[in-house]
């Protein structure tokens, strides 16, 4: 990864890039590719990827869609993404 040119798309939380945890076997790469663009929706980003923005990084359920109408595939088969703790916040009843 660190020899790759990448320029693309990372999801955003709070204004800050999400890391990106990769796994292969028992090798690990942690790091943050350069990004052109940011956005805070999973769906956003598939978006923007989708219309030539650059990677993403995407669980695969959310991207299959895209990658079954052509218009993403899939790079760094052999890599695995780490699953990202996510929360949700809804208001409470009146």
């Amino acid at each position: 990864m660190r020899s790759a040119s990448t320029t693309g798309v990372c999801p955003a939380t709070h204004r800050q890039p999400l890391e990106w945890l990769l796994q292969r076997g028992k090798s690990r790469w942690e790091g943050l590719p350069p990004a052109r663009v940011m956005g805070n929706s999973p769906d956003l980003v598939l978006r923007m990827a989708a219309n030539g923005a650059g990677i993403v990084l995407a669980e695969h359920g959310s991207a299959e869609s895209y990658v079954k109408a052509g218009q993403l595939v899939r790079v760094l088969p052999e890599w695995e993404i780490q699953p990202v703790p996510l929360s949700a916040v809804f208001p409470g009843r009146r």
